[in-house]
């Protein structure tokens, strides 16, 4: 069941709701890595770019990631969430087991020498952002289901790619109907 704009928090996944048609957010899902009076910063983990991070970065790195458009703002900048905690220096808590950012130097040498795999990483460009009331405003006319569902999948790529359809089918036939309808019809 959705939950109210007043349980928005770090952590929190956004589904948006299936007649949201925007270019950037219609059927995505978002982890929500803050959340206070000021606004809200989440990024997209259902979709994936089709270049990977070594076609990015200056520097190759021995081990190749997929990067994920996490949203429309900044979006010349790279960011990563993680599951590796408090190991890397300067990340941000964002929920149980979730951490956001950190010192990239740091996350990269743990790549180059096979520490990290991208079960525990995830990189984004761009990042999803609203300001102060905007997200609130938003779920309260509906265009994001607000969940606590556990974010774990995101870090699942096959899972990852099916959260917005499979959340969909669990919330009853109302969306259920909308999980195997083509996003554009017309393309049908």
């Amino acid at each position: 069941m959705p939950l109210k704009p007043s349980k928005i928090q770090s952590g929190s996944l956004l589904y948006a709701d299936p007649l949201l048609h925007d270019a950037y957010f219609g059927r995505s899902v978002i982890l929500l890595t803050s959340h206070d009076d000021q606004g809200s910063v989440g990024f997209i983990v259902n979709k994936k770019l089709e270049v990977s991070l070594n076609d990015i970065l200056p520097e190759p790195l021995a081990v190749d990631f997929e990067v994920y458009y996490g949203g429309p703002v900044s979006n010349d900048t790279l960011y990563f969430v993680h599951s590796i905690g408090n190991h890397v220096p300067d990340s941000v808590p964002v929920g149980k087991k979730i951490f956001w950012g950190g010192d990239f130097s740091f996350v990269a040498g743990l790549i180059e020498n096979h520490q990290v795999d991208a079960s525990q990483v995830k990189f984004f460009v761009g990042y999803s952002g609203w300001g102060e009331g905007q997200l609130e405003e938003e779920i309260h006319t509906k265009s994001w289901i607000l969940a606590q569902d556990s974010p774990k999948f995101i870090f699942n790529d096959h899972d990852c790619q099916d959260a917005w359809k499979s959340k969909m089918n669990k919330m009853g036939s109302k969306y259920s109907v909308w999980a195997n309808f083509p996003q554009n019809p017309s393309m049908n």
